[in-house]
C-alpha cells in the first residue's frame, strides 16, 4: 500500500484568489515526431485550442527523420511552430534534449504524440508553479486513456530499487481516490513539465538510453539533487499509449531497452548498501519474466532478456559510467537524500511493495496467458 505526503503549498492560504492572480510562465511543448503524422497532427490541434496566452507557449516539433510526409504537413498545417528535422530516427531522449537546448521557455512540457491536452492544462500547471517554493521543478499532470476517459493511465510514479517503478492508478477508474496533490517519484515521459534550467544542468535525459525508462532517470536526478516532484491531478492528458512506440505489449527493442535501462538506472542511483538488494530482486522478477517468455514461445522477448544484462554489465564497468554513478552518489551524500526518505514521503516504492506488485503484475499476466491457450 502506497502512503503519500501531500506537500505544503506556498500559496495555500490564498489558493482562492489564485485565479485572479496566475503568473504565466513560458512554456515550451517539445513533441517527438516518427513516422507519427496521424497522432502528431491530433496533438497539436488540441494544444493550439488551449486557454493560455499565446505569447507565452512555445511549440517544438522535433522529427526523427519520418518518411511519411509528416515534417512537410506540419510546416504547412502549423506554421506557428518550431520544427526540427533530424536525419534518423534518434529514439526519444536525444531529440527531447535538443528540443530543451533550443527550447525558449522558463519550462519545458515533454508531450509524446499519441496525446491531447485538455484546454486548461497550462492553467492548471501555471497555479501549481506559483503555489510551490523553488524546490519543486517538475509536475506530473494526471494521465487518462484516449480511448476511454474515465480509466486512469499515470497518476504519478514512484521510483524503487530496481532502477524503474511503477505508475500509479493504472488501469483504475477515476473515481477521485488520485484528486490530491502529492510527491512522486517522476512525471511519466508521455506529458511532464520540468525547469528548463534544472533540466539542462542535470544533463537532460540520457542520451545512451534512446527510449524507455527515461523518466525515472530524471527522476532520480531530481529527488538525490534536493529537488522535488509533485503530481497536479487537475492538469489532464489522454494518452492512446503505445501511439509513439509501436504496438502495445512486449516487442524484442522494447524489452531489451526496458530491461537495460532499468539496470542502468538501479547501479547509477542506488546507494551501495541497498544496491544488492535491488539485483536481486531484479534477477527473481526478470527470470520469471524469461520463463515466461520462453513458455509463451516469444523466444525474440527472452533472449532479450539476457542480452540486456549482457549489455547493462559491459555498460556499468565503463570509465565514464563509474564517474556518473561517483557524481550521483556525491550529491546524494551532500543532499542526504536516501531511499529510506523518499519511500516515507512516498516518492520511492519499498522493496516489499516492489515485490507485491510485480508478482501481482505477473500473476494477471500468466492468468491472461492461459485463458488465451484454453481459448485457441
Amino acid at each position: 500500500m502506497f502512503h503519500y505526503e501531500t506537500p505544503r503549498a506556498v500559496g495555500d492560504v490564498m489558493s482562492n484568489r489564485l485565479d485572479l492572480m496566475i503568473q504565466y510562465p513560458r512554456i515550451s511543448v517539445i513533441i517527438v515526431n516518427y513516422n507519427g503524422l496521424k497522432h502528431t497532427v491530433e496533438c497539436l490541434e488540441s494544444l493550439f485550442n488551449v486557454d493560455y496566452p499565446k505569447d507565452k507557449l512555445e511549440i517544438i516539433v522535433v522529427d526523427n527523420g519520418s518518411t511519411d510526409g509528416s515534417p512537410h504537413v506540419i510546416s504547412s498545417k502549423f506554421p506557428e511552430v518550431k520544427l526540427i528535422r533530424l536525419k534518423k530516427n534518434y529514439g526519444f531522449c536525444i531529440p527531447n534534449n535538443i528540443g530543451a537546448h533550443i527550447a525558449s521557455g522558463e519550462y519545458v512540457f515533454f508531450l509524446n504524440n499519441d496525446t491531447v491536452v485538455e484546454r486548461s492544462i497550462f492553467k492548471e500547471l501555471a497555479k501549481a508553479i506559483q503555489k510551490y517554493d523553488d524546490t519543486v521543478v517538475a509536475f506530473a499532470p494526471k494521465i487518462l486513456y484516449y480511448d476511454n476517459r474515465k480509466i486512469i493511465n499515470v497518476a504519478g510514479a514512484t521510483l524503487s530499487i530496481i532502477g524503474f517503478g511503477f505508475y500509479i492508478g493504472d488501469g483504475e477508474y477515476d473515481s477521485g481516490k488520485y484528486s490530491k496533490e502529492r510527491y512522486v517519484g517522476f512525471g511519466c515521459g508521455a506529458a511532464v513539465l520540468v525547469r528548463r534550467d534544472i533540466f539542462l544542468r542535470y544533463g537532460g535525459f540520457d542520451s545512451e538510453y534512446f527510449a524507455s525508462a527515461e523518466e525515472a532517470e530524471l527522476g532520480y536526478k531530481i529527488w538525490l539533487a534536493g529537488k522535488k516532484v509533485v503530481y497536479i491531478p487537475s492538469a489532464r492528458v489522454y494518452h492512446k499509449v503505445s501511439g509513439t512506440f509501436g504496438k502495445r505489449g512486449p516487442t524484442p527493442q522494447k524489452v531489451y531497452l526496458q530491461t537495460r535501462n532499468r539496470l542502468l538506472n538501479m547501479f547509477k542511483f542506488i546507494r551501495s548498501q541497498r544496491l544488492p538488494y535491488g539485483l536481486i530482486l531484479s534477477l527473481i522478477l526478470d527470470s520469471e519474466r524469461f520463463l515466461l517468455y520462453i513458455i509463451r514461445k516469444e523466444k525474440f522477448n527472452a533472449f532479450s532478456v539476457l542480452y540486456a544484462y549482457i549489455d547493462a554489465f559491459k555498460k556499468i564497468n565503463k570509465k565514464s559510467f563509474k564517474m556518473k554513478r561517483a557524481i550521483w552518489q556525491s550529491i546524494a551524500h551532500k543532499t542526504k537524500i536516501s531511499e529510506k526518505y523518499l519511500i516515507k514521503i512516498g516518492a520511492m516504492s519499498s522493496e516489499m511493495e516492489c515485490l507485491r506488485r510485480e508478482i501481482y503484475l505477473w500473476r494477471l499476466w500468466k492468468i491472461n496467458f492461459f485463458r488465451k491457450k484454453a481459448g485457441e
